[in-house]
């Protein structure tokens, strides 16, 4: 190449050329150097590898290559070069890289980790505001079945205080035997008809005596008769026997309220009340007009 140098007078400043054998420290420039004396040049400066030329011309270049390249040249490594002595900074700059990958792939996984985490939180928000709704439906209807249930407990005061003002009256005292009856009466509901007639007739005659002296208590109280009455004709075989006991002690005539017929069973008592008085209306009635035409 160097003898292919054409005569041009135009020089470069500065020329530097391998001077070893390739990938070797054997010196070659005796071969070629004299062409490039031939052309102006001087040696300048030897690295190991390179010879350095600066030609005559620019004598004042030759004190830049008075020292070889160091410290004080504030030089540093690209790392891209394939020189040993670029290795390190190589297999740093390759562990940066490494590092560099290796967090970018923090920060994916970080940026993963933070979207779940918002996924979740939305779900928690709307499972917190879902539960939040539960709880106020859930405290309106225990406020409303709290106001209920106070409604209750004074209602049962209010019963319980009836009932044992009930309890002290004279007509609950007089009906005892009464109910007393009726509770074995509904024991033996379940049994057949002929047991269950027998043991009606055979209490209505163990209690005759208290059972008459209440009817004739309760006949005297017209209200209470026609409730009384009312609540026994459910029972036709008992009502039959009470019916036999009061005509036979001659405490109950054909007028008496005691005497409406099965008919009206499917009445009120309220309607009871009302057919006895109109009853009673027309008997008057009846004996004011047989005495005036007489």
């Amino acid at each position: 190449m160097l003898e292919s140098w054409s005569q041009s007078q135009k020089r470069p400043w500065v020329v530097v050329v391998e001077s070893t054998r390739p990938g070797t420290q054997i010196s070659n420039h005796q071969v070629w150097e004299r062409i490039v004396f031939a052309k102006g040049y001087r040696l300048a400066y030897f690295d190991g590898l390179n010879r350095f030329y600066v030609h005559e011309s620019h004598p004042e270049l030759f004190k830049a290559f008075d020292r070889p390249p160091n410290v004080f040249d504030n030089f540093a490594f690209s790392g891209k070069a394939t020189h040993p002595f670029n290795k390190v900074v190589q297999q740093k700059l390759i562990k940066s890289n490494s590092t560099v990958e290796s967090l970018k792939l923090s920060i994916d996984e970080a940026k993963n980790t933070i979207s779940n985490l918002k996924n979740m939180n939305s779900r928690l928000i709307d499972k917190i505001d879902f539960a939040n709704e539960k709880l106020s439906r859930l405290t309106g209807e225990y406020k409303s079945q709290k106001s209920d249930f106070m409604d209750l407990v004074h209602a049962y005061g209010e019963l319980s205080a009836n009932y044992k003002a009930i309890q002290k009256s004279l007509s609950w005292r007089l009906t005892s035997p009464l109910r007393g009856l009726s509770t074995h009466v509904l024991a033996i509901t379940k049994l057949p008809r002929r047991f269950a007639n027998r043991f009606v007739f055979s209490s209505i005659n163990l209690f005759k005596i208290p059972i008459h002296s209440a009817m004739s208590r309760v006949l005297r109280n017209e209200a209470l008769s026609v409730y009384l009455n009312t609540h026994i004709k459910k029972f036709p075989y008992l009502h039959q026997h009470l019916r036999s006991i009061a005509y036979g002690e001659n405490i109950l005539n054909s007028n008496s309220i005691i005497s409406i017929s099965e008919s009206d069973l499917s009445i009120s008592a309220r309607a009871a009340r009302i057919h006895v008085k109109l009853s009673r209306l027309i008997e008057k009635r009846l004996e004011s007009d047989s005495a005036n035409r007489n």
